[in-house]
């Protein structure tokens, strides 16, 4: 069956909505568009202007975007070699105050009763740590620092890397506060786009029901048409021992198999309630009504599993 395949991108989004105004306008009273359009309260030129300020906040969005990776890029890069030097001289301390690995503490560390040092996600909290760390080792007078070996043999300055920790702080905030501006650029032209492309599509549907022998009709206005079926899309999930897979979306009468060594159980929705289906390992089923949203549940407490179905 025939399909239109519609453009993801707003630039050619916006170049497909000129050249079905233009195909209307080149019909006059006799475009086959014109009396759906009046029955639906829609006003393409209106449409186009909209594109217009739709494709600026795009530019804009595209612009900032690419400015706050710059400076992100530049954070990641500084950042890169502190961080392996902060890995580094907690290690190391850690070791130096076994048994009582808790000292670390007292350099700004955090360590678990288990052992295991946590460090921040965030880049001035980083950066914090490093400055702590980098205060208690100048607390030390001439070459006392227990540190001190380790930052020799390594070729470590926690001086220069408090100063490249300045740079990164400061490309952080950069990166953030453009990060901002590119989203609402994008959510401005998303917003302004969305009843523009709903009408294209409309425009679109319209066509394709009125001339279902003759799609062609359709290139007239500058859709693409796709004579060949859509190709169900197949997707393989691996679940961890124990684990669930909830809200997942399918069609009615697709298949999914069970490609691992222990059962699985399918429930209807997207809880883990009510009684399941069993789907034993290397067997397929198809999905019935009720299940065109699913979850998947490994009762297994020693194998992973792994599943394969059809998304919508």
């Amino acid at each position: 069956m025939a399909r239109i395949n519609y453009p993801s991108a707003i630039e050619e989004q916006t170049v497909l909505l000129d050249n079905i105004v233009s195909k209307m306008k080149e019909d006059g009273d006799d475009s086959p568009i014109v009396e759906m359009l009046v029955l639906n309260k829609i006003d393409l030129n209106a449409d186009v202007a909209i594109g217009v300020k739709a494709l600026a906040n795009n530019t804009l969005f595209l612009a900032l975007d690419k400015k706050a990776h710059n400076h992100r890029q530049q954070r990641d890069k500084v950042m890169k070699p502190i961080l392996k030097h902060l890995r580094g001289c907690f290690r190391f301390l850690k070791e130096w105050s076994m048994p009582n690995f808790k000292a670390i503490g007292d350099w700004g560390g955090t360590i678990t009763d288990g052992g295991k040092i946590t460090y921040p996600s965030d880049t001035e909290e980083r950066i914090k740590l490093l400055l702590l760390l980098k205060k208690k080792h100048d607390s030390y007078t001439d070459s006392d620092s227990p540190l001190l070996p380790f930052l020799t043999a390594n070729q470590i300055s926690l001086e220069d890397d408090a100063t490249n920790g300045a740079t990164a702080i400061e490309n952080n905030i950069a990166f953030n506060a453009l990060m901002k501006e590119a989203l609402k650029a994008r959510e401005d032209r998303d917003k302004d786009w969305k009843d523009p492309m709903k009408h294209i599509r409309k425009v679109g549907q319209y066509l394709k029901t009125s001339y279902p022998k003759n799609v062609n009709m359709l290139g007239l206005y500058g859709f693409l048409v796709v004579l060949a079926a859509k190709v169900a899309k197949k997707r393989t999930i691996k679940m961890g021992i124990s684990a669930n897979k909830v809200g997942l979306r399918t069609k009615v009468g697709r298949i999914i198999e069970n490609l691992g060594t222990k059962d699985l159980y399918i429930y209807k929705g997207k809880l883990l309630t009510g009684t399941p289906l069993l789907l034993k390992a290397a067997i397929k089923l198809n999905m019935t009504k009720g299940y065109s949203i699913f979850s998947v549940n490994n009762p297994s407490t020693t194998e992973p599993g792994k599943f394969l179905y059809f998304p919508l």
